[in-house]
């Protein structure tokens, strides 16, 4: 069974560790690249990143050309108005009928 890993800041993936997730947390780019280096990357389906870490994640995977694991991006709770927070909560509103 593929594993699901979340990795960015501590505030945001607090609330999945405490359901038992595998998180690791980083901001720094050094950290972020080390982490994604140790991991053995073909034993995870799911990866789920913070924006604050997007741009890292996505390098790092580009320069290695790696298409596995499936990247998706969260919302981090540090930041109020996000391109992220924006695209679910319209996905949200379409699917419960509610139009503000």
């Amino acid at each position: 069974m593929l594993k699901v890993g979340f990795l960015g800041d501590r505030t945001t993936l607090l609330p999945f560790q405490a359901l038992g997730m595998e998180c690791y947390f980083a901001k720094d780019e050094g950290k972020i690249k080390e982490i994604l280096e140790s991991l053995k990357l073909d034993e995870y389906g799911l990866l789920v990143f913070t924006e604050e870490v997007r741009e890292i994640v996505a390098l790092f995977f580009k320069e290695r050309k790696v298409s596995f694991p499936l990247l998706l991006p969260l919302p981090s709770l540090k930041e109020r108005e996000s391109k992220q927070k924006k695209i679910i909560s319209a996905a949200i509103r379409r699917a419960t009928g509610r139009i503000d």
